[in-house]
């Protein structure tokens, strides 16, 4: 049965965003068939006075949490619950799926998960796609490697010492079928020897190799300069978040073909909220600004350079919800000082070719999956407008007035962090 959104103003996902007024898009079952001013087939589903954009996409996800802050943090528990027995994985499963769900509700229909538990995210993939499970896309690290004691080796990563250690690791993380490798080259900024290399160059360099024999990318939690060098010198091809560059790492980003994730929200609290609020020092505090300083500056000169440059937000972290891509949007507008189209540019089609999927989604165009959301106002003015979707539509898959669970505590901070 076909389905005609019904005079639309779409913004389709290319560069320019240019809006495409009172136009008909006619799906297919889960495709885009036609594009047309005066074709109406199948079913109507009017769309006037509307706009539509591409399915958002998040390329920085965990979905083995749900981002409302408790300064007591449970996630180390619920992290050894789920990856020590079965029925904890059944349980984190179902938990994880509802957190995709939401994301889904949110407008983003493709997310990449950098770093879950067990094998549940790989689980949750393949049952969005036989139809089991409602949810985005989803491309999917599963576990993440990092060192003993290394960066949250608590809450999910499996943990390595030496080369042996990382063989049979990863191993047994390739047996998940994940689509990528996630490692954690350098710290945090809780910890005092934040400045320094967490994995050595030794491991970083096997993990490359053998990942890439495996047609598998490596990408990085990397926050420092030095690591970013090390990262990079030896086959890691994605860093996220990144940090300060100079003309030497800009070169070696493009020497490389790498790619960099921007990531904001992650960090916004804790550089920007009240000490408080965080539970932090202020010398803590004083570091995660030094930290977004540097996020900041390798992206804007990724932008001037022609790096890859994607988007994500770091969903489930602290006060990092699974409805609230928009904000990391809003925050990547100002803080890189673009433009509203550029920003959608960059969430849809360009995030899209940096998962090599923009051959199947990332634009509305005739023969791609009907991924794109519908909104009452036009997001290439107010990137607030999707904040307030009224309909998502994910492999031709319609979803009207998507219900989300927001945590009041943390919009009440946000929203108090806006004010200022």
């Amino acid at each position: 049965m076909k389905i005609t959104f019904a005079h639309c103003n779409i913004l389709n996902g290319n560069e320019n965003m240019k809006l495409q007024k009172n136009m008909n898009i006619i799906v297919d079952k889960e495709k885009i068939v036609a594009i047309e001013k005066d074709i109406i087939e199948g079913t109507i589903i009017d769309c006037s006075n509307q706009f539509v954009c591409p399915g958002l996409i998040n390329m920085h996800v965990h979905l083995s949490s749900d981002g409302f802050y408790n300064h007591k943090n449970n996630d180390s528990r619920i992290a050894a619950l789920v990856n020590s027995n079965p029925i904890g994985r059944y349980l984190g499963l179902r938990i994880c799926q509802s957190f995709a769900y939401t994301e889904l509700m949110s407008g983003v229909t493709t997310i990449r998960c950098v770093g879950g538990l067990s094998d549940v995210d790989s689980q949750i993939r393949d049952k969005i796609k036989e139809g089991k499970l409602i949810g985005p896309r989803m491309l999917v690290a599963n576990r993440a490697l990092t060192m003993v004691n290394g960066y949250m080796h608590n809450q999910g990563p499996i943990e390595i010492h030496k080369l042996e250690d990382c063989k049979e690791a990863l191993e047994k993380l390739i047996h998940t079928k994940p689509d990528f490798i996630k490692i954690m080259v350098t710290g945090w900024a809780g910890n005092e020897n934040f400045n320094e290399m967490e994995m050595p160059a030794e491991l970083i360099r096997y993990i490359t190799n053998v990942s890439h024999q495996h047609n598998l990318p490596v990408a990085a939690h990397v926050q420092t300069p030095h690591g970013i060098q090390v990262a990079l010198e030896n086959g890691v091809d994605i860093i996220e978040h990144g940090s300060f560059v100079d003309e030497k790492l800009l070169t070696l980003y493009m020497r490389k073909g790498a790619k960099l994730i921007s990531i904001l929200s992650g960090i916004l609290p804790y550089a920007c909220f009240d000490t408080t609020t965080t539970y932090i020092s202020d010398e803590s505090k004083i570091q995660y600004q030094k930290i977004l300083e540097g996020i900041v500056d390798n992206a804007k000169k990724a932008i001037a350079y022609e790096i890859p440059l994607g988007i994500g937000n770091d969903a489930g972290r602290p006060f990092v919800s699974h409805y609230d891509f928009y904000r990391e949007l809003i925050a990547f507008k100002k803080l890189m000082n673009v433009s509203n189209e550029y920003v959608l540019f960059n969430a849809t089609k360009r995030n899209a070719q940096l998962l090599n999927i923009e051959n199947i989604t990332g634009t509305i165009e005739v023969g791609k999956y009907a991924d794109f959301i519908i909104m009452n106002e036009n997001p290439a003015q107010d990137l607030n407008a999707l904040s307030h979707i009224d309909t998502v539509v994910f492999n031709g898959r319609v979803f009207k007035n998507p219900k989300i669970k927001k945590n009041r505590l943390s919009e009440t901070i946000w929203n108090l962090y806006k004010e200022k």
